[in-house]
């Protein structure tokens, strides 16, 4: 995963530093996290295993609170996170995959 910019919506002021410094990390190596990942067979095909995955990113980015997927409605995951010491809650929409096929050659 890899950070490619960093916004204040609200405006710089309501950011928290923290945040804020990480615009310089933006096209460098400490912008890239490396954590596992992992795939489940679902109904005959391989689908990503989205929890485990955030769950990885969570983990190695600076811890969580919660975090709810379910295989039966893999486009959506909501995550909580520690940020600050304030929960931030984040939905995630999957709307379009890419496909392929995945067998090894």
């Amino acid at each position: 995963s890899e950070l490619v910019s960093v916004e204040a919506p609200q405006g710089e002021g309501r950011a928290p530093a923290s945040v804020l410094k990480l615009r310089a990390t933006v096209g460098t190596l400490a912008a890239i996290e490396k954590y596992p990942q992992r795939y489940v067979s679902y109904l005959g095909k391989i689908i990503a295993d989205r929890e485990f995955n955030v769950r990885g990113l969570v983990r190695s980015s600076g811890g969580f609170e919660s975090i709810d997927w379910d295989a039966a409605n893999p486009n959506v995951l909501r995550v909580t996170t520690k940020r600050d010491s304030a929960s931030v809650n984040t939905e995630i929409r999957v709307t379009r995959r890419a496909t392929g096929d995945c067998r090894r050659q």
